[in-house]
């Protein structure tokens, strides 16, 4: 998943396969969201390489003229995602959290002008 998300460029054929994996992922780990203990836990590395994918696609949305929703909506998504598992926060990842909430929210705030 990373992998794809590492791409330099945001295209449909980027986008369908992401959201089939996110389909998968979501049908894998759907047994575990009926009994919240039971929800397995995620590598900090792991959460926080594919964090990093996700604000990186982030960024280049940002940097786009036209904001293009399916393809933020996709990593919304992606995000809501890796955040469903336990983790263990290190200092690094709060770092990344914190740059994802801000341009989020910055994208947001640019939509509705």
């Amino acid at each position: 998943m990373s992998e794809i998300l590492s791409q330099h460029t945001i295209d449909f054929e980027c986008l369908q396969q992401v959201g089939e994996l996110l389909r998968i992922l979501v049908r894998v780990s759907e047994p575990f969201r009926t009994v919240p203990s039971s929800i397995p836990a995620v590598d900090p590395p792991v959460q926080q390489e594919f964090m990093q994918a996700i604000l990186d696609k982030f960024k280049l949305l940002a940097n786009c003229d036209d904001l293009r929703w399916k393809e933020a909506l996709i990593l919304a998504r992606l995000l809501q995602f890796i955040l469903n598992f336990k983790c263990t926060w290190s200092p690094g990842l709060q770092q990344l959290s914190a740059e994802l909430l801000n341009i989020i929210f910055d994208l947001l705030l640019v939509s509705w002008q």
